[in-house]
């Protein structure tokens, strides 16, 4: 990853999450799978994301946002509180969409 802003490496390492997500599974990313995704090292994901809870829950959080219904899918499957917060219309429109 080259210099950039602390925002530009945050959606950065994101989006990588979000793809490995898909791909993975949404529980079964690892921090070093991003850095390798995001061309980045697994202490940077720490320092400006924090521990794998929290990177899972911004996953979860841009999933939502841009309508990934794959990864929100399998936030619902998986019990994860930010998707259990979501409105019963957009699960199930996750679990239609994301075909877990």
């Amino acid at each position: 990853m080259t210099r950039s802003t602390p925002q530009l490496r945050i959606r950065a390492i994101l989006q990588a999450a979000l793809h490995l997500a898909r791909r993975h599974g949404y529980t079964r990313i690892t921090r070093a799978m991003i850095a390798e995704r995001a061309g980045c090292s697994a202490s940077l994901i720490s320092a400006h994301v924090g521990d794998m809870m929290q990177v899972r829950r911004l996953v979860l959080r841009e999933a939502v946002r841009t309508e990934d219904w794959v990864v929100v899918a399998q936030g619902i499957v998986a019990r994860d509180p930010v998707v259990a917060r979501l409105p019963v219309a957009v699960r199930r429109m996750a679990l239609e969409k994301g075909v877990v």
